[in-house]
C-alpha cells in the first residue's frame, strides 16, 4: 500500500503544528517515526499513516517527490528485538548498501541501540544532532558501531541524562 501527500497537505500540517520538526496529527492520529530506504539513502520521517515494514511509501522533502520501502517501524515506540531498533529493520545486506541518512522530522526515541549498526558505506548523517531528540533515550549500546566510511558526526546538543548503556557505540569506526 502506497501512501502520499501532495505539498500543499505537508505544509498545512507542518504549519499546523509548528514546522516540520512537530508533531503530526491527522484524523485523530498521532504520527509515529519509520526509517524509508530510498536507493542509497535512508530517511528517518514522521507520518500519521499506519506504516508495515515492507510498505511502499511516498513522501515531499523539500520540494521533492520520493517513495522508498518502509524499513522499520515506529522508532520512537516500544523497544525493538531485545532492545535493538536497527534502522535497516534487521537486514544487513540493505544495512551495507546505505550511504547516507537524513532526520527529516525530529523524532524522540527511546533507545538507539545498533541503529545504524554494519552500515558500511554510511558516509554521512543529516539532521541528527537538530532532529533526535535523546532526552528520553537510555540506550546508546552499538548505535554506530561498524560505520567504518562514517568520517564525522555532530552530535554535541545530544542530552545523555538519561542514558544507561553507551557500550560499544563507536565500535570499529576507525574514521571518527
Amino acid at each position: 500500500k502506497a501512501v502520499s501527500y501532495t505539498k500543499e497537505q505537508m505544509y498545512a500540517a507542518t504549519q499546523a503544528t509548528g514546522g516540520a520538526a512537530g508533531m503530526w496529527v491527522r484524523d485523530g492520529a498521532q504520527a509515529k517515526a519509520y526509517s524509508v530506504l530510498c536507493g542509497t539513502t535512508l530517511y528517518l520521517i514522521k507520518t500519521p499513516n499506519s506504516l508495515s515494514s515492507g510498505d511502499s511509501y511516498t513522501f515531499t522533502y523539500n520540494g521533492t517527490s520520493y517513495t522508498g520501502t518502509v524499513l522499520q517501524t515506529d522508532l520512537e515506540g516500544t523497544e525493538h528485538n531485545n532492545g535493538a531498533a536497527y534502522l535497516a529493520g534487521y537486514d544487513t545486506n540493505k544495512a551495507a548498501t546505505i550511504t547516507q541518512c537524513i532526520v527529516v522530522n525530529t523524532i524522540k526515541p527511546i533507545t538507539l541501540k545498533s541503529w545504524f549498526e554494519g552500515f558500511t558505506k554510511l558516509t554521512t548523517i543529516t539532521g541528527i544532532n537538530e532532529k533526535v531528540d535523546t532526552s528520553a533515550t537510555t540506550n546508546f549500546q552499538a548505535a554506530f558501531r561498524d560505520c567504518p566510511s562514517l568520517t564525522g558526526l555532530d552530535i554535541s546538543s545530544w542530552n545523555t541524562s538519561k542514558v544507561n548503556y553507551m557500550m560499544n557505540m563507536f565500535s570499529n569506526d576507525a574514521a571518527l
